[in-house]
């Protein structure tokens, strides 16, 4: 996945291991960090979670943030 940092364009690789974490009170339950699957499925935005954790270090750098900078990081473009 590509993101900006500075004004320069970086490419990030993950594979498909994803993190996730046991849901208390569910039968066998997970669930990413904090992205949600969508409706249908996908799951891309648990990829995309990844890689913007490790695009920023790990997963606890990204915990509380400002939606601006995921806008900045995605598209190069000011927010």
């Amino acid at each position: 996945m590509n993101f900006w940092s500075l004004g320069v364009p970086s490419t990030i690789f993950v594979d498909d291991f994803l993190p996730l974490r046991k849901v208390a009170g569910t039968n066998g339950g997970y669930q990413a960090f904090f992205a949600r699957l969508p409706a249908d499925g996908s799951m891309w935005p648990l990829f995309l979670e990844k890689a913007f954790a490790k695009h920023h270090g790990n997963y606890s750098h990204i915990e509380i943030g400002d939606p601006s900078s995921a806008v900045m990081a995605l598209t190069g473009a000011p927010a």
